[in-house]
């Protein structure tokens, strides 16, 4: 190649890292693709031109890219990864599983590829086209490259059915800000979560009667649960953890005031019998132990006030951490928890919570009031 194209090349190149981290993605593809009018076979700029046409939507058109760098690089193991990332995205999920295989054989230190095939193993074994152990073996090489990635740590005492008490700090907040842009279609569509109708319901008596509660949503996520009690409520205010769950709370309108922070350190903090209604629904699922939740709830409500909560269902004794990463909790396990706080039950209702793999999801809502 003359001096002259390798210029143009290095200018264009220049160009398209500027588009990169501008967010211009667009612009970034077509200076790319330039650069290979000179460099056709060039495998960086094919590598980085597949990994800009995912970061786009584009899976054709990235894995295009992808493999033309890859007949330059077989087994470069960024571009096997990103790759897998493709198929992924695109819904081939084996064809994922057996590129991130080879970039994790191709670098076996490449805690990134192990991370992405952990998570796709993880998904494999819930849904019953894979082996628990495979993701468990994945996980445990992932741990011995960086001990501090404590959600496969957690993701991995869920497989082995090991006793947990709690998400490890910050689980939560990042497991929601993951796909907090598309939580109600996925939630409310696709798994057909149906907690806030189940929770409307049950609540109906008060929600019709009154239009001056206080009222606390805890984790409020995207406002589900919110806009059941809107219209009863004079002053709603939603807490949740995941900061990109409140954005989206903040569109709807419905909060007169919403605070990022974890559940346990907002209820040590709120007021003492400052609210009509409580509502938790879907939360208990990610916090396991709830031996200081619900004292703090009931310390929350002023006399008469009233707690709505939701949890899957355990059919044996007090509470367990089950594979899909949610703590399932016996109702004899709260309830005693309740009555030791100066609650006292107002109603039960065995539900369906949402769809996992295909299959319903036995849950309780259950009502109660402080005395």
């Amino acid at each position: 190649m003359g001096r002259k194209f390798a210029e143009a090349a290095e200018r264009l190149m220049g160009e398209a890292a500027l588009h990169v981290k501008e967010g211009r993605l667009d612009e970034a593809a077509d200076a790319y693709r330039r650069v290979l009018r000179y460099q056709p076979n060039e495998w960086i700029v094919l590598a980085y031109l597949g990994a800009c046409e995912r970061f786009r939507g584009r899976w054709d058109d990235a894995e295009r890219a992808l493999r033309r760098a890859l007949v330059v690089r077989p087994e470069e193991h960024g571009t096997l990864n990103e790759l897998g990332l493709v198929m992924a995205a695109s819904g081939r999920r084996l064809d994922a599983i057996a590129f991130l295989e080879r970039s994790t054989r191709s670098a076996p230190g490449y805690l990134q590829g192990w991370c992405n095939l952990g998570k796709l193993l993880y998904v494999e074994a819930l849904e019953g086209g894979g082996s628990a152990s495979r993701a468990i073996d994945c996980f445990d090489r992932i741990l011995e490259l960086d001990p501090t990635q404590h959600e496969f740590h957690f993701l991995r005492d869920a497989l082995r059915g090991d006793a947990v008490a709690a998400p490890p700090p910050g689980y939560v907040a990042a497991f929601f800000d993951r796909f907090a842009a598309s939580f109600d279609d996925k939630v409310a569509g696709r798994l057909a979560y149906s907690a806030p109708e189940v929770a409307a319901a049950m609540l109906a008596p008060l929600l019709e009667a009154r239009r001056d509660l206080s009222v606390l949503d805890l984790g409020c996520g995207t406002g589900l649960s919110g806009a059941i009690v809107r219209p009863a409520a004079a002053r709603l205010v939603g807490v949740d953890a995941s900061e990109g769950m409140l954005e989206r709370a903040r569109a709807t309108g419905l909060y007169d005031h919403l605070e990022r922070d974890e559940l346990q350190p907002f209820l040590d903090a709120v007021g003492a019998g400052a609210q009509d209604l409580v509502l938790a629904l879907d939360v208990f699922i990610y916090v396991g132990a709830l031996d200081r939740v619900l004292p703090a709830i009931a310390r929350a409500l002023r006399a008469g006030g009233q707690v709505i909560f939701s949890l899957e269902k355990l059919k044996g004794e007090g509470y367990r951490l089950a594979p899909s990463g949610r703590f399932a909790h016996s109702y004899a396990y709260v309830e005693g928890l309740a009555l030791a706080a100066g609650l006292r039950g107002l109603g039960a209702r065995e539900f369906a919570v949402r769809e996992d793999a295909g299959r319903p999801v036995p849950a309780l809502m259950l009502i109660y009031e402080r005395g």
